[in-house]
């Protein structure tokens, strides 16, 4: 048998209505070496697949709010490969590229900093 490469994620779905947007409670994602935060708002229905060594947080929500909770259901999924040295991918091919920002932005060739609020 071969060795098992393993990629960890922490999917966060984010359970909410429409008015998030002026509710704030963002989840915010740091990338150490840039220091770089991308800010992602919940939204109904929203998925956020990340990386589990990613750094992240999510903020208070606005005063605009009131006592309305913000739900989120967060679980760790580790996907497995037995093809050798090869991690299994962050997505599948028909999801289109995942969203780089900070140091994985500048890896992949782009220059410009993350996109605020993108998700």
């Amino acid at each position: 048998s071969g060795a098992c490469r393993q990629r960890c994620l922490d999917p966060l779905h984010t359970s909410c209505c429409d008015r998030w947007p002026e509710w704030g409670a963002q989840t915010r994602c740091l990338d150490p070496p840039t220091g770089e935060v991308l800010a992602v708002p919940p939204a109904p229905g929203r998925l956020l697949l990340m990386d589990q060594d990613i750094s992240h947080a999510v903020t208070a929500p606005a005063a605009a709010a009131g006592d309305t909770p913000r739900y989120s259901l967060v679980l760790k999924l580790c996907l497995h490969s037995h093809r050798g040295s090869v991690a299994p991918p962050l997505a599948m091919p028909g999801w289109g590229p995942a969203s780089a920002f900070g140091s994985a932005r500048r890896l992949r060739g782009g220059e410009e900093g993350g996109e605020e609020g993108r998700g």
